[in-house]
């Protein structure tokens, strides 16, 4: 992993970073209690202190009722009065997950959601719809009796309490969509898949502008992104079919005849190396190879040769005085020739390997990000797939066998005046076979998908960013291509 700092001001970075395996373990501390005698209880979770990276008065902060709205689930619920009711989200009725709080928000038109510490899979959007939204993770709460209490957890860490982890079906754990108030993602670690499909992209956040531009801010947020799918390997190529039956125009030889074998069909080139990954409005595409082109069919054969003719008598004579008889003329007999053999089809070409998805903590297309402290993690880019050999040519078929002409006859027998003549003997011209066809070119092979990227933040379309120094951003592994393929990328911020 590559890390890139920009100040000394990331203690609770690093921290976090090195505690990034144990998160999920820290997040079954809910702090929730629903003790006998709730007057014997404290009324807020924490022991007072104050953790590296909180801002001082953190535990001065209060929840507003009006303004907010109320998550308390994650994967280890305590019964704390959370619904999934689509009417939660009040103090005391919180709803479990945070989508569930996001549409409570915009339905009643509020701008805060406050999340209690969890592990909450789930993949959330941030729509259009909404009005300006603030998600503001790090909060404890406490149960006594029918009322619950929030505060701050200002004893751990900014973004170690509430993560977001997306789920295995989604590639983006966030997502922000053409929103044209601004969004504030505070005090939150957010997480993509970590099983990748092959050739497929993972992000922790992403922001995608259209109509609007969004704009993204981001607080005490730990951003991170799993290492991509690798290349989805290429699919055999298809041999190419054997020639079938004669076929027409024959093949000609150098002297115009048949002389020496058909030419053989050429084989087809390869595919060409794709470019890197792409940016777009989706995020960034794999890289996919290149089909190799398919092989030409083989020269179909020569027709054969003329049969030889042979000479036929219409009738014999007898002599005028004693001798031999003499035979009338009649045409010549000759077979047809065949028709040459069908030459074989060319193979299909290879196909291209599949590229390697990226891996990206924050992508922003047509938006604008601005972090405060935090850190942006990325994982390794997906390694590209090698394209499959091209098929092979097919064989040509056999000439056709040509046809024989009828019998005739080719001598009479002798005779005298009174005896007469007859024919003695017969036969026929036989017809010769066509040439066989010649064997199809080869397709050429596919090309190599490309290595996927590693950006900790990568901008497309008029994205831009506005990073404070003391945010972390780190990169992991680029992804490898094979032979001949195109390598990815790794950078702190990433562009086309």
């Amino acid at each position: 992993m590559t890390i890139v700092t920009h100040s000394t001001r990331i203690g609770a970075a690093i921290a976090l970073f090195a505690m990034s395996s144990t998160l999920a373990a820290c997040a079954v501390v809910w702090g929730f209690e629903d003790p006998l005698d709730p007057a014997a209880s404290p009324a807020l979770v924490g022991d007072g202190s104050i953790a590296e990276g909180r801002a001082p008065g953190c535990e001065n902060e209060k929840v507003d009722e009006t303004a907010g709205v109320f998550v308390v689930g994650g994967d280890t619920a305590v019964d704390a009065g959370a619904t999934e009711d689509p009417l939660c989200g009040a103090k005391d009725a919180p709803c479990v997950h945070i989508a569930t709080g996001l549409a409570r928000a915009r339905d009643l038109g509020r701008t805060i959601v406050y999340v209690v510490r969890g592990t909450y899979t789930e993949s959330i959007s941030i729509a259009s719809s909404m009005t300006g939204v603030t998600l503001q993770g790090g909060w404890n709460a406490l149960r006594t009796g029918g009322t619950i209490n929030y505060a701050r957890a200002c004893a751990e860490p900014p973004g170690s309490t509430v993560i977001i982890q997306a789920p295995q079906d989604k590639a983006t754990a966030v997502f922000v969509d053409d929103t044209a108030q601004p969004v504030t993602l505070n005090d939150l670690t957010i997480k993509s898949k970590t099983k990748p499909l092959a050739s497929e992209s993972v992000y922790g956040l992403r922001v995608r502008g259209d109509k609007n531009v969004p704009q993204v801010t981001l607080t005490d947020v730990f951003v991170i992104a799993s290492a991509a799918g690798n290349g989805d390997p290429a699919k055999p190529a298809t041999p190419g079919d054997a020639g079938a039956g004669a076929c027409q125009p024959p093949w000609a030889g150098a002297d115009g005849g048949e002389a020496g074998a058909p030419p053989a069909g050429d084989a087809g080139p390869p595919g060409v190396p794709p470019s890197s990954s792409k940016f777009g409005p989706d995020g960034l595409a794999a890289s996919n190879g290149v089909d190799g082109t398919p092989g030409v069919r083989g020269d179909n054969g020569a027709s054969s040769v003329a049969p030889v003719a042979i000479s036929c008598f219409a009738s014999c004579s007898p002599p005028a005085i004693l001798g031999a008889c003499t035979g009338n003329p009649g045409a010549p007999a000759s077979g047809k020739p065949g028709d040459s053999g069908c030459g074989g089809a060319g193979g299909g070409g290879g196909h291209g390997g599949g590229g390697g998805g990226s891996s990206v903590a924050v992508y922003a297309w047509n938006a604008s990000i601005t972090t405060t402290r935090g850190a942006l993690t990325a994982g390794n880019g997906g390694a590209g797939a090698i394209g499959s050999v091209g098929g092979v040519g097919g064989s040509g078929a056999q000439g056709a066998t040509g046809s024989d002409s009828a019998s005739c006859t080719t001598g009479c027998g002798s005779g005298t005046v009174a005896t007469g003549c007859s024919g003695l003997t017969s036969g026929k011209s036989t017809g010769t076979a066509g040439t066989k066809g010649a064997l199809g070119g080869a397709g050429g092979a596919g090309s190599p998908g490309a290595g996927g990227d590693s950006f900790a933040i990568a901008l497309g379309g008029t994205g831009k960013a506005q990073l404070d120094p003391s945010t972390l951003l780190a990169t992991g592994v680029p992804g490898n291509a094979p032979p001949g393929g195109v390598p990815g990328k790794a950078a702190a911020k990433g562009a086309p």
